[in-house]
């Protein structure tokens, strides 16, 4: 079963300062009126809500400081907040990008790699892009050395509990690539 929890998004008593820079509470409470909106599209394009949340609190910085700058009040805050939003959702995806390029090129030279595990390096790029959201995360809080425990204190969950929901999903996983492996070869015999 996937993790439907939503992250809420904080409330906020009076004057704020984040790691961002000041926080101005009416651009803080329309954000968080967008923060629905902001979640599922975190999650369709990074596939991460706790860094979407993140970059709309960053957004809601970076709205302050120009609403601090320029005495022209902001005609459409909300439309103004998305639009400043997804453009930093975009530049985590760039970022992300050259992340992946920069793998390719790593597989494509081979640079002291064996066939078999760049065809590893692969298959583990293909599972991924077939986790769930929650999984994803669960794995690479795992890949950096997190104990099952401490990840499912960060998502307020139980930890076996939680790499079980992992396992099972896990081997959901590995029967869609047999499917597809089956249906591929089945394709190939035709």
């Amino acid at each position: 079963m996937v993790n439907t929890r939503n992250i809420a998004w904080p409330d906020l008593d009076g004057t704020y300062i984040d790691e961002f820079g000041s926080i101005d509470p009416q651009i803080y409470n329309a954000a968080g009126e967008l923060w629905p909106r902001a979640r599922d599209y975190s999650l369709k394009k990074l596939r991460d809500e706790q860094l979407g949340q993140r970059l709309l609190i960053n957004t809601v910085a970076n709205v302050t400081a120009r609403a601090r700058k320029d005495p022209e009040p902001i005609k459409n805050l909300k439309g103004y907040i998305y639009k400043s939003f997804c453009q930093l959702v975009l530049a985590e995806l760039e970022k992300d990008q050259k992340h992946k390029e920069f793998d390719r090129k790593v597989i494509d030279s081979g640079q002291g790699k064996t066939r078999m595990e760049i065809d590893q390096i692969i298959a583990l790029r293909e599972i991924e892009q077939l986790m769930a959201p929650w999984a994803y995360k669960f794995w690479k809080l795992l890949t950096l050395g997190f104990t099952h425990e401490e990840i499912g204190k960060q998502l307020g969950e139980n930890g076996d509990a939680l790499r079980q929901r992992f396992e099972y999903h896990c081997q959901q996983i590995k029967k869609q690539l047999r499917l597809r492996e089956k249906h591929k070869s089945k394709t190939h015999r035709d």
